[in-house]
């Protein structure tokens, strides 16, 4: 982004190191915890994304996301989580320049979503029906989400369904949250499908790997790349007080290592 870049470039370079710092401190304060854990430094390290959802959500692509808390851990998958719920709300919203006849149905489908709760979610849950969204939410129980978000829920959501063991067997309840006059129903859920054939399975996985994936090797690579940069010297301008030619003076891209890996420039 040439703005950007001619802030880091022309106006940073003219503040003292005292001002300097304090103007990247809280950024850095922010992102750098994130890039200790290697699977957030893979992700946020790359230049761009192999995944457009909104390309996604206008072709009806199917696109599932892993994020297992046992091994992320609990900050590293909220974190991420947060990102694809704000990718979502980008793509949904960029719905609102096409004509309704062409908004086809999207369904989202998030499970312990306790976990994703960003301003992103609710969001999403007030402008879901008008962009052709379809929010399904499941997790365990009321008091793991906010007053506030369970407030959210019962007035846009259309339906709630618990389930409850009866004795022996498990059943659904399934409540009309839009009507307050309709009983609640009860329901006994079908029998769990046939395991798919894994062999199938593996290979569609390879084959989206191979098409959208990007090598793990390679992507260490370029950050190491990025990350020896920060011991060579660069030129950069500087804008000089007393006359209205163009001085240069080297400095170590050490002074501003993280403003490059942050921005890109």
């Amino acid at each position: 982004d040439k703005f950007v870049r001619d802030f880091w470039l022309n106006t940073f370079v003219s503040f003292s190191a005292n001002h300097q710092s304090a103007v990247v401190s809280p950024l850095l304060n922010k992102v750098e915890p994130w890039l200790s854990y290697p699977e957030a430094r893979r992700i946020l390290g790359q230049p761009n994304s192999t995944i457009d959802l909104t390309e996604i959500m206008d072709t009806k692509k199917i696109l599932l996301v892993r994020i297992p808390q046992g091994i992320l851990g609990e900050d590293l998958t909220s974190l991420i989580g947060a990102l694809v719920m704000t990718m979502v709300q980008m793509g949904v919203m960029h719905r609102a320049a096409m004509p309704m006849s062409r908004r086809n149905l999207v369904h989202v489908m998030i499970d312990e979503f306790q976990n994703f709760t960003t301003s992103s979610l609710e969001t999403l849950l007030s402008m879901a029906r008008s962009f052709g969204l379809s929010l399904i939410c499941a997790n365990q129980h009321d008091a793991q989400l906010t007053t506030e978000l369970v407030a959210s829920l019962d007035n846009n959501c259309a339906v709630r369904i618990a389930c409850e063991l009866d004795g022996f067997r498990h059943v659904a309840i399934m409540q009309i949250l839009q009507d307050i006059n309709k009983p609640e129903i009860m329901v006994r859920p079908l029998q769990p499908p046939y395991p798919g054939n894994q062999h199938v399975a593996k290979d569609i996985q390879l084959l989206s790997q191979l098409k959208y994936g990007i090598p793990v090797t390679d992507v260490d690579e370029m950050l190491d790349n990025k990350w020896n940069l920060r011991k060579q010297i660069i030129t950069i301008p500087t804008r000089s007080l007393v006359t209205a030619k163009r001085s240069e003076r080297p400095i170590a891209t050490t002074d501003i290592p993280e403003v490059m890996n942050c921005y890109g420039t």
